[in-house]
Parts: C-alpha cells; sequence; structure tokens
C-alpha cells in the first residue's frame, strides 16, 4: 500500500496534482494553475513538480506543441540551477495554459491493452 502524502495546507498530494492538471486543461484560471502548483511545490515536493509539468507536457500537450519542449527544459534547467526556484514553473506553466491541448497521448497511455489474451484461457 502506497503511503498518502499531505501538502502544507493538508491537501492530499495526488488530489493536488489532479486539480492542477484540470485547472490548466480547463483553462479556468492561471492564479489558480500557479496556486496548485505553489502548494505542491512550497509542501516540500519540488522534485514532483518537475514530474508532474513534463507529463503534463508529453500527455496533453507534445502532438500539437513539440518545440515547447525546448522552452521547458530551459525552464527546468533555470529552476534547478537556482536551488529549485518556483519561478521557472510558473513560467512553464504560463507555457502550458496558453497552449492548445490535444488528449491522444494520455487516452493511449491510460487505455487497457485490447486484445490481450487471457493465459488462463
Amino acid at each position: 500500500m502506497s503511503k498518502l502524502h499531505l501538502t502544507r495546507y493538508l491537501y492530499f498530494l495526488e488530489e493536488v496534482k489532479i486539480t492542477l492538471i484540470d485547472s490548466i486543461l480547463r483553462k479556468k484560471s492561471l492564479k489558480e494553475c500557479y496556486f496548485w502548483i505553489s502548494e505542491i511545490y512550497y509542501s516540500g515536493f519540488k522534485i514532483e513538480c518537475i514530474q508532474l509539468l513534463l507529463k503534463i507536457y508529453y500527455d496533453f500537450y507534445h502532438l500539437l506543441n513539440p518545440k515547447l519542449i525546448k522552452k521547458i527544459t530551459t525552464f527546468i534547467k533555470i529552476s534547478i540551477n537556482h536551488d529549485y526556484s518556483i519561478e521557472p514553473l510558473c513560467s512553464i506553466i504560463n507555457l502550458l495554459y496558453n497552449n492548445e491541448t490535444c488528449p491522444d497521448l494520455f487516452i493511449i497511455r491510460t487505455a487497457p491493452l485490447r486484445g490481450k489474451k487471457n493465459i488462463n484461457n
């Protein structure tokens, strides 16, 4: 059983991640996106922030915005070089928020394998 992690304001970390993804994709409010990334970041999950932003990019943005990874990588390097600064991570949020999405890779990655034969049959 995996351990449940809480953020600084006692949200479940996994729920915060899902809420951040939802906020970015629905483009409800950029400030809301900044809040959720900062909740993860200031709760001590700095590396998880980077991993999550990369996952969001590859799942929802890569097909329509393949060149965006260069900017994202640059911001990640800046963040790491400045002791995991949050400002470059917010710049990544801004990039994602202001670009088109395509869920095809997410759907393929999360869909169950079709045509898989049961070993018992």
